[in-house]
């Protein structure tokens, strides 16, 4: 019985050895698996990158387009209009003795036409 109580524990320390090596090789093509991975999202990353560096240099070439089409007159006109709303909210939130009025543009009179009986 001694003996094969040996042999039984000399088995199972075995085990541990054997599963260690098969977690080893297991680790070890996790790692490899998530080396691999890495490259992919590396290279979709620079692929990214290089796609954002052309819509920039699009962008880029656009806007100086529109600018040397006299398109940057949007960008001169919004202050002025940010300022002729702030004054126009003012001017109306002053009282309304220190407003300035204007008066409507003149409009031709049209005649009145009367019609001839009162039952028309």
């Amino acid at each position: 019985m001694s003996t094969e109580a040996v042999s039984l524990r000399d088995c199972r320390n075995a085990l541990h050895a054997y599963f260690a090596e098969h977690k080893a090789a297991l680790l070890d093509k996790r790692l490899g698996n998530l080396r691999a991975d890495s490259a992919k999202f590396e290279a979709r990353i620079a692929v990214g990158m290089d796609e954002r560096r052309a819509q920039q240099a699009t962008r880029d070439e656009t806007k100086y387009a529109i600018a040397e089409h006299g398109g940057d007159r949007m960008n001169v006109s919004r202050p002025r209009s940010r300022r002729s709303r702030r004054t126009r909210t003012f001017a109306l939130a002053a009282p309304i003795s220190t407003r300035t009025w204007r008066p409507w543009p003149a409009c031709p009179r049209l005649p009145i036409r009367m019609p001839s009986s009162p039952i028309a």
